[in-house]
């Protein structure tokens, strides 16, 4: 029997040879779509084909993909797994085609069609958006997607980033909710800010007083501490904020640093939705002085 349709889903009986199954004429070629699909797996592992990227799935759950398509048709196919074959049944929620993105000035009035790239690093969906030859001034981004227009947050295009700090970070291992462990994953962001005020701190010195009564150091670790200070920010730019400085790997302006606070604590202001924030943090080096006696 194979295939079979019951309450709305195509069910698979686990039949063997595997028998795939077709959903023809929903997707245009090397459009950008949005999937969700609901699949019950009792055994085995069903395989999606029809996107740039192969999809694989051998546990139940709602699933979302976002890819181009690379043919006009879904194609579902059960596969052995454990040597079992795939037994449950599969359920297009929807399927939406994905527009461009547009630049619309702070009246939503158009302004231009952005192009932009879509890179796939473990189940993380990057797109880059290349803003070149855009003027200067705030801006909202929108695309459409399953009939509706959606608008971004308020973004400010400058030229001139000397007041500004990049931070990039990352982690060695899978932490924090996303997928790092050989997948390259690096998020960055740019913000108003400056690296400032320095403290030198000695982790440890010890000293050594010989027969003559002349003092010297056995071993100091000096090590040099800067207050991060980040202009005014909404709630999620600190939820960001306070995981990048948690990571194996920060950098500001291509520099390593290392997060010297206990706590995270913006400035909140009853009259505003912003808040500034001001952090320790280390460098990545010290000045080892290890004298032998």
């Amino acid at each position: 029997m194979a295939w079979s349709a019951i309450s709305g889903n195509a069910n698979y009986d686990g039949s063997t040879p595997s028998q795939s199954l077709y959903q023809t004429g929903l997707m245009n070629l090397n459009e950008d779509y949005s999937l969700s699909i609901e699949i019950t797996c009792i055994g085995g592992k069903l395989i999606l084909y029809g996107f740039e990227n192969v999809y694989e799935y051998s546990q139940s759950g709602t699933y979302t993909i976002n890819d181009t398509a690379i043919s006009t048709t879904l194609t579902f196919k059960p596969e052995f797994k454990n040597s079992i074959m795939f037994t449950g049944s599969v359920d297009i929620v929807s399927l939406f085609a994905v527009s461009g993105i547009q630049l619309v000035d702070t009246d939503f009035n158009f302004v231009a069609d952005l192009d932009y790239t879509i890179s796939r690093s473990g189940s993380f969906v990057t797109q880059c958006i290349d803003f070149t030859g855009q003027n200067e001034g705030t801006y909202y981004l929108s695309y459409i997607s399953d009939g509706f227009t959606y608008y971004s947050d308020a973004i400010r295009l400058i030229s001139d980033t000397t007041c500004t700090l990049e931070l990039r970070y990352s982690c060695n291992d899978n932490a924090f909710g996303f997928e790092f462990e050989n997948t390259g994953t690096e998020f960055s962001m740019r913000l108003d800010g400056k690296i400032w005020q320095p403290s030198y701190i000695n982790e440890r010195n010890e000293y050594f007083r010989d027969s003559r009564g002349i003092e010297r150091a056995i071993y100091v670790n000096s090590i040099k501490k800067f207050l991060l200070s980040i202009a005014q920010q909404p709630e999620y730019m600190h939820d960001a904020l306070r995981v990048a400085l948690k990571c194996d790997n920060f950098y500001v302006n291509n520099s390593l640093y290392t997060y010297a606070d206990s706590e995270y604590s913006p400035k909140w202001r009853k009259s505003s939705d912003l808040a500034p924030v001001e952090v320790e943090i280390k460098e990545n080096k010290s000045l080892i002085n290890a004298n032998c006696i």
